[in-house]
């Protein structure tokens, strides 16, 4: 099996120059299961154990294999890595998935299509250090001299200028083609989008074979249920790669205040021209923001969702370093009590 086909390149090669010599093995993640992980390796694919300390392996995690048995010894250093945080209310972060190289960020144009969605996985996208790419799936429900087809590629464009948008139909002999152009030749690409916007489609599509179970949508909204389960890489024969990831109900952001700033790189330009340099554009005087709002440059509810995005992963940063403050004093309050107890009990022993 060559593993360059899956990713393998220079960079980690001298990741793992440490263990070349040891007869460990290199591997990459196929999929997780529980309490292990289905890898490709140079011996082909393989079952394996994953120790507690790694349980946050992801799907495209790069491994190290013991010599002698089907056991993970360390996982090599991330080029990039997409997480949100955990969904409800348990506080922490889920990794989605790691090394990848393009976000395919997925919006059906049969009802499910939302440029604040789109605009939340603009931010994981800018947060994990991929590229992002909006694909507009379902592209034969509106035909292409039709105005509602052009009002839906300017709406995705707006939710990030520069980002490339591609329509996707699985009928479009040309959509895997144009597809393989947006992702590039080598790249691994991971789908992110909700459940029922084709995702499992799109994989069936380019792997040429019906791999992936698929289900009708809901007639009321467009919306479906969640008929991929698990998080999986995919070798196409287009000549990249594919994690094909089950549809999220929640986009909770795990990311910094400059990664939402990012995305709405706009934004930050106009503010620039706000008269006070601390205006919350919510109505000073001298406010360029809402002046673009007014004059119609901007649509207010982007300047909204902006607002809620960054005051929710402000939030997330102030619970993050009150939760770690707190465990801090934990740790600190079990060593005084160990350090007590020694004392007494080196007390007693010399008495």
């Amino acid at each position: 099996m060559n593993l360059e086909q899956f990713g393998w390149n220079a960079p980690l090669v001298r990741a793992f120059v440490d263990w070349k010599d040891g007869g460990f093995r290199a591997a990459r993640v196929l999929a997780v299961r529980k309490n292990g992980c289905r890898v490709i390796a140079e011996c082909g694919e393989l079952d394996v154990s994953l120790p507690g300390r790694l349980m946050e392996t992801a799907v495209g995690d790069w491994l190290v294999l013991a010599p002698a048995a089907d056991r993970v010894e360390a996982v090599l250093p991330r080029k990039t890595v997409l997480a949100r945080k955990q969904p409800g209310s348990t506080f922490g972060r889920q990794v989605l998935a790691a090394n990848i190289d393009v976000l395919l960020i997925v919006t059906g144009l049969d009802g499910d299509f939302n440029v604040r969605r789109i605009e939340r996985y603009l931010v994981l996208a800018e947060q994990s250090g991929a590229d992002p790419v909006i694909v507009l799936s379902k592209a034969d429900v509106l035909d292409p001299a039709t105005s509602e087809r052009q009002r839906a590629l300017d709406a995705a464009r707006s939710a990030s200028a520069g980002t490339p948008v591609v329509f996707w139909s699985a009928w479009d002999r040309t959509a895997p083609a144009a597809l393989t152009d947006a992702v590039g030749i080598g790249n691994t690409a991971a789908l992110a989008g909700s459940s029922g916007v084709g995702k499992s489609t799109m994989v069936n599509v380019l792997l040429g074979r019906d791999a992936l179970r698929t289900q009708p949508v809901r007639d009321g909204d467009s919306r479906g249920r969640h008929t991929t389960t698990h998080r999986e890489l995919f070798l196409l024969p287009q000549g990249w790669l594919l994690i094909d990831m089950p549809g999220l109900r929640e986009v909770q952001l795990w990311a910094s205040e400059q990664s939402v700033e990012m995305v709405f790189d706009d934004l930050r330009e106009i503010a620039a021209g706000c008269r006070f340099r601390d205006c919350a554009h919510e109505g000073e005087p001298g406010c360029m923001v809402a002046e673009a709002i007014a004059e119609g440059r901007i649509p207010a509810n982007r300047v909204n969702h902006f607002r809620q995005l960054r005051g929710e992963v402000a939030n997330r940063e102030l619970r993050q370093s009150v939760t770690g403050t707190l465990a801090r004093k934990r740790r600190d309050k079990i060593l005084h009590r160990s350090q007590n107890q020694l004392q007494r009990t080196g007390r007693k022993w010399r008495e």
